[in-house]
């Protein structure tokens, strides 16, 4: 591809491995002017179909863009949230099916002038094509699930608010276990949010969601926070990747131990991430 054809000034590769031989490839939608960064995947095995997510950013404003690749092609982008003066920060993705229906599924921080907050956007997917997008701010599906607005508790001075901008996302069959931050009241708030046949959201019987607080985690800069949450229980874990050591903190029973870490160098981060699980679990 000629230079001439590459507007932007960051884009997007896919780098696929199969039986050893691997192969790069650039997303078509990312050679456009501006900048394209924080990009997030999430496939589908059902229609072996790869989702990506990402910012885009160009002339003082943003947006989220999603494009799916299927059989060596990309579809042309689609665009998930847009705004002059927006910009998002750690994106997640999910794939769930729901009625027969694929619905991908992006939470991600939100900044503007006047407010910072978590947002939900659910896209209704057809031959890998987006039908339908509904988006929400956490604190909204917040209110649907406990019947009244967000309230402000007492601040806690040890809470690190940068762990409070990376919002979470566990996806279990047709529900999404969502962990987000509420800067106002300085704590993480869990929600189970469904997803009904025409992909409007709503709040399933049963567990619903609550102030949850945080952690005393202290993220660094480019940090990336993870959670490990078991379908039943409430039991979860935050941890991340720190040097050669992993850092976590689980909260059960209501509270949050105290942060410790697993030094990886030794037993490497997929075996710590499975020690983790395993914690949480047996809980």
């Amino acid at each position: 591809m000629a230079n001439a054809e590459i507007a932007a000034t960051s884009l997007l590769q896919l780098t696929t491995t199969i039986d050893g031989q691997s192969t790069t490839s650039l997303v078509p939608a990312s050679l456009a002017a501006g900048t394209h960064a924080l990009p997030s995947l999430a496939f589908d095995a059902a229609s072996d179909t790869l989702f990506l997510v990402w910012q885009h950013g160009h002339d003082d404003a943003s947006e989220i863009l999603i494009a799916s690749y299927h059989g060596g092609a990309w579809t042309d982008a689609t665009v998930v949230s847009s705004s002059d003066a927006q910009r998002c920060d750690n994106l997640r993705v999910a794939a769930v099916h729901s009625d027969g229906l694929l619905v991908v599924n992006a939470v991600w921080w939100e900044r503007a002038a006047d407010a910072e907050m978590a947002r939900l956007a659910t896209l209704t997917i057809d031959g890998g094509q987006v039908t339908n997008i509904d988006r929400h701010s956490m604190n909204e599906l917040y209110e649907q699930a406990v019947g009244e607005p967000p309230r402000v508790p007492k601040a806690l001075a040890d809470v690190d608010l940068e762990l409070l901008r990376h919002p979470m996302i566990v996806p279990a069959h047709d529900t999404l276990d969502i962990i987000y931050g509420d800067l106002a009241a300085q704590t993480l708030r869990r929600v189970t949010v469904g997803l009904i046949p025409n992909i409007r959201i709503r709040i399933p019987g049963g567990r619903t969601g609550g102030p949850i607080g945080a952690p005393a985690l202290q993220l660094a800069a480019n940090s990336r926070i993870s959670v490990i949450a078991p379908k039943d229980g409430d039991n979860l874990v935050l941890y991340h990747l720190d040097g050669d050591a992993m850092t976590y903190s689980l909260f059960s029973n209501g509270t949050w131990s105290a942060p410790r870490s697993i030094t990886t160098t030794d037993v490497g981060t997929e075996r710590a991430t499975d020690a983790l699980r395993r914690m949480v679990i047996e809980r």
